[in-house]
């Protein structure tokens, strides 16, 4: 994918998910690489499932962001941050 083969890339990807569907790892990146094909409400539905599993996935969470971004989606892209940051006061402070 980062060498811009993204159907290698996706055709990779999907592999690994059929080996190993229950990875919350893989399901990231997984939903990393829709985001990176432009497949955003595709990978909003991955990362949301990571998250069901494994609620404090990094990677999920700012796939989800990215791709609430790149449709335009930015009222709840915003709404993301204010929830990350409402769990650092200091961070609301400023």
């Amino acid at each position: 994918m980062m060498m811009g083969r993204h159907d290698e890339g996706m055709a990779e990807i999907e592999r690994a998910m059929e080996l190993d569907p229950l990875s919350v790892r893989t399901l990231s990146w997984y939903a990393a690489a829709l985001r990176g094909v432009g497949r955003c409400d595709d990978a909003i539905a991955a990362a949301r499932q990571v998250l069901s599993l494994e609620s404090d996935d990094g990677m999920a969470r700012n796939t989800w962001w990215q791709a609430l971004v790149l449709k335009g989606s930015y009222d709840e892209a915003l709404a993301m941050d204010k929830e990350a940051f409402a769990r650092d006061p200091e961070l609301m402070e400023r």
